[in-house]
């Protein structure tokens, strides 16, 4: 205890305790407790407690500001995020009279971006409010379908109808049975047949001699003015002169019902120096197979450009036989030069004659005289055709008409 008198009488007290010597046995423990007990047992006025304690408070001092400043970057005040939950979240909101008078138009390029969000200051004092969802319209970029300006083809699928392929392309059944002729029979539909689709509703025309806009609208009952102001005709005016051969699209046209009929011949029989031969007027088919193109249906190809199919196509492979539709004599039978290939003519004698085109070989000739179903033929891929088939017509007095309302149903 010598060393606390000497404390009391004013000995230095670092001097008064006695020093024991730091051996390099201590251990980490023995030496602590050695430190502890001379912070405990040594006054408070000592110099190396006053330093220990200074070193201490700036080391405390230290952390706490590095804390204070994690804690402010934490809650935003210093190095604020670049976008907001404000911004990330898009709330449709209807727009009012007046967010629409102070939000200006954007511009195009800037039309899918989204509004940025504001947020003002707070005052000096204050905590800055938390930030609010903006109410604010967000303008989105809307992506507006053209409407179709041409003639497409579809081909016919398993399970189609003319009602499901108009609803398809937004038209009505009416308008693609007018474009096919099928406004006879609108349930003939053969699987991969390819149907003509108008870009709208109403009839597809081809220009013949004599036609002008006049005629044409008084025969689908619509105006002149109405064809001329459907942009992708050309027209200009009503009194534009049509093209022989031009496709036209009358809008909201309604084609005319010409139905088919069969005459029978009842007149003098006269001397000729032709056989006399005289058609049933009861046609068969003239081959077996599949329907892929009907009569009045809008064909297009590089040579002859658009033009109305006058008969109907009868897809078979090459070498399918095929019959006289009726009894008759033949009046050409060879090739032709407007595409035709080999082809028979045959006339019936009652005013109706049939054409059989692209054929493979011919088994008649020019004037000799066929019953109704003999084989005078067979199906082929001559003259201007990308496949073999049978190419039919049906003409009475010179006029063509549809096979179909004269055949017997398949």
């Amino acid at each position: 205890m010598s060393w606390l008198k000497d404390t009391l009488h004013g000995k230095r007290a670092v001097d008064a305790i006695p020093q024991r010597p730091v051996f390099p046995t201590w251990s980490l423990g023995e030496y602590l407790w050695h430190r502890i007990r001379l912070w405990i047992e040594v006054a408070p006025r000592s110099q190396e407690i006053l330093d220990i304690s200074r070193r201490l408070t700036t080391h405390l001092a230290l952390l706490t500001g590095v804390l204070f400043v994690l804690l402010l970057v934490r809650l935003g005040v210093i190095f604020p995020p670049t976008k907001s939950a404000a911004m990330m979240v898009d709330v449709p909101v209807a727009s009012t009279a007046e967010t629409d008078s102070v939000v200006p138009t954007a511009p195009a390029h800037a039309i899918s971006q989204p509004t940025p969000v504001v947020v003002l200051p707070a005052a000096v004092g204050t905590l800055a409010p938390a930030p609010v969802l903006s109410r604010r319209p967000i303008p989105h970029t809307e992506t507006v379908e053209r409407p179709r300006r041409t003639i497409v083809y579809y081909e016919v699928q398993p399970g189609d109808t003319v009602w499901k392929i108009a609803k398809k392309f937004g038209l009505k059944p009416k308008t693609v049975e007018w474009a096919n002729s099928l406004e006879l029979n609108p349930d003939l539909l053969r699987v991969g047949q390819k149907l003509v689709i108008p870009p709208v509703d109403g009839v597809i025309h081809i220009v013949e001699p004599g036609d002008t806009l006049e005629r044409l609208a008084r025969k689908y009952k619509v105006k002149p003015e109405d064809i001329v102001a459907y942009e992708p005709n050309g027209l200009k005016s009503v009194d534009d002169t049509l093209a022989v051969g031009k496709t036209l699209i009358i809008p909201g046209g309604i084609k005319p019902v010409v139905r088919p009929t069969v005459r029978m011949y009842s007149g003098p029989v006269q001397k000729q120096k032709k056989p006399v031969v005289h058609g049933t007027g009861n046609f068969v088919w003239p081959a077996t197979g599949r329907l892929t193109s009907l009569f009045g249906q809008i064909v297009c190809s590089p040579m002859y450009g658009c033009r109305p199919h006058m008969g109907i196509d009868i897809a078979a492979p090459i070498g399918t036989p095929v019959v006289a539709s009726d009894a008759g004599y033949v009046v050409f039978a060879g090739w032709d030069k407007t595409g035709y290939g080999k082809i028979i003519v045959l006339d019936h004698g009652n005013g109706f004659t049939t054409v059989y085109a692209h054929l493979h070989s011919i088994l008649v000739r020019k004037g000799q005289t066929v019953a109704r179903g003999q084989r005078i033929g067979s199906v082929g891929k001559t003259g201007n055709t990308t496949g073999p088939h049978l190419h039919f017509e049906i003409r009475q007095r010179g006029h063509q008409r549809n096979p179909l309302g004269f055949l017997p149903s398949p």
